[in-house]
């Protein structure tokens, strides 16, 4: 993501990036093989919004974060219908007008609409809340559980925080005429005057550790170890963080997202492991030259790291990619010869593989829209351990296409308008370290690593812990020439 026209959403993660969502891919390998990746700024200080204070007495803390931060983490996006339940009733309320709240009973059905929000409560009967004046932003509702403590429930899913209902912001603008007021003939006005169902947000708000079980737990495989689980803690609360800060300074609804295009986020967790690693390691982050570092991670490095610099932009507002700690200077790396993606090899037809790269050039605006048929891929630059960076792609009447290794891994699993069905287990290339081999129809693709290999290898955390590493060691491995802070 290096080239100005790389313009796949920065928000870094490749599907199946770690070892526990990888599980659910690998199911159809294993059953017939016989194992299951993820995520500085130009400020000094991160940008945090505190909500209460609960450091313990007598830690030394940054003064500008005596609380623990709020996450604000988009859990569903452009949907137009969700049920929220759990508690018996929750309480909703206009985001402006807190004096507006309803207490509904549950399940609630939740629908946007022209005029406002259309909601049903557990009897059916509906429940609105109108749009404000014309011209005004659309409404934003917030929802929070009752006194009972239960956690409300998105679509039957357990999530502890509270919640924002936000429209989408690049939807058609109010209509001209007045929209009819909700309400003024006793009822909403019937589902066929109010469609269609718009889309909106839903939005968690919810402490940093409260949300990190939920994360590391779908991070790493369950009978993992408890210092590995403590230092991908480390590296997803510095993360989180790290994206929080821009978020709020670049004036931005959400933090970040639930899935791994930030960072695999489920909800509640009954994970004894996984609570305990957050409460260990509570308020810890990993920090270079002062500020907070982009700590990112990957299920396995295959023996070769990778540096943020030759896999992500390093342009304005993108300088963190530069920071030293996540340059992959760790140097040449066994503690993940374990995992099953160390080596691997898949078969993809050459046309096939055509058209997915032609595709991706198509839609991503890159050059390799011009690939007809591949006949070769050649690494040009390498890291010092032999990990490619940069290929060339060949076409059939000579022409060459470069791409970055990164590039090169997403494009061979593309869609897009390729036309093409989604990769299986079987066939998908699972890292930017490979080595391509054209024979006739087929193309032989062999590999190292699962991931974008930046930062911490999963796996490799799991292998050094289970060599006697403590959780410390582990991340200032993977980030060399980091340090560690108590930030709160």
């Amino acid at each position: 993501m290096r080239k100005k026209d790389w313009i796949i959403p920065t928000r870094w993660l490749e599907v199946a990036d770690s070892p526990a969502a990888a599980a659910i891919i690998l199911f159809a390998m294993l059953t017939s093989i016989g194992v299951g990746s993820c995520t500085s700024s130009s400020t000094n200080s991160p940008a945090l919004r505190p909500t209460r204070t609960d450091s313990p007495p007598g830690t030394a803390t940054r003064p500008a974060e005596q609380r623990e931060p709020i996450l604000r983490v988009r859990l569903l996006s452009d949907v137009r219908e969700v049920v929220l339940s759990g508690p018996r009733s929750i309480t909703i309320a206009p985001d402006d007008r807190p004096s507006g709240a309803k207490s509904i009973t549950t399940p609630i059905k939740v629908m946007r609409l022209e005029t406002g929000w259309l909601l049903r409560d557990g009897s059916g009967a509906p429940v609105a809340f109108a749009n404000p004046a014309i011209g005004a932003p659309p409404l934003v509702l917030k929802v929070a559980a009752d006194k009972s403590g239960a956690h409300i429930r998105i679509n039957d899913a357990p999530y502890p925080g509270e919640f924002t209902l936000r429209p989408k912001s690049d939807r058609p603008a109010p209509p001209a005429a007045p929209p009819p007021a909700f309400g003024t003939t006793g009822a909403p006005p019937s589902p066929e005057r109010v469609s269609p169902v718009l889309p909106f947000d839903l939005i968690e708000h919810i402490g940093i550790e409260s949300y990190l079980p939920g994360v590391i737990s779908r991070e790493l495989l369950p009978n993992w170890s408890l210092n590995a689980f403590k230092a991908q803690a480390i590296a997803a609360r510095t993360y989180a963080m790290h994206e929080r800060e821009r978020s709020t300074r670049n004036n931005e609804p959400y933090d970040l997202e639930s899935s791994q295009l930030d960072q695999v986020y489920g909800g509640a967790v009954d994970h004894a492991v996984a609570n305990r690693a957050t409460a260990e390691t509570r308020g810890l982050v990993l920090m270079t030259e002062g500020r907070l570092l982009r700590a990112y991670y990957s299920s396995t490095c295959g023996g070769r790291p990778a540096a943020a610099k030759d896999v992500w932009p390093t342009t304005k507002g993108f300088e963190f990619n530069l920071d030293g700690p996540i340059q992959g200077t760790q140097g040449p790396d066994t503690a993940c010869s374990f995992s099953p993606r160390t080596r691997w090899t898949v078969t993809r037809t050459r046309d096939e593989l055509s058209k997915r790269l032609s595709a991706f050039g198509r839609d991503q605006g890159l050059a390799v829209r011009g690939l007809r048929s591949i006949t070769r891929v050649e690494p040009t630059t390498k890291t010092a351990e032999g990990r490619p960076t940069n290929y060339r792609i060949f076409d059939a009447d000579g022409k060459w296409f470069a791409l970055s290794a990164e590039q090169l891994r997403t494009g061979c699993n593309w869609i897009g308008t390729s036309g093409q069905p989604p990769v299986t287990a079987q066939t998908r290339v699972l890292s930017g370290d490979a080595e391509f081999a054209v024979q006739g129809a087929s193309v032989i693709i062999t590999g190292r690593g699962f991931g974008h290999g930046v930062g911490l290898c999963q796996y490799g955390a799991e292998g050094m812990s289970r060599a006697g590493a403590t959780a410390e060691q582990i991340v200032l491995h993977y980030y060399p020439g980091a340090t560690l802070m108590k930030a709160y």
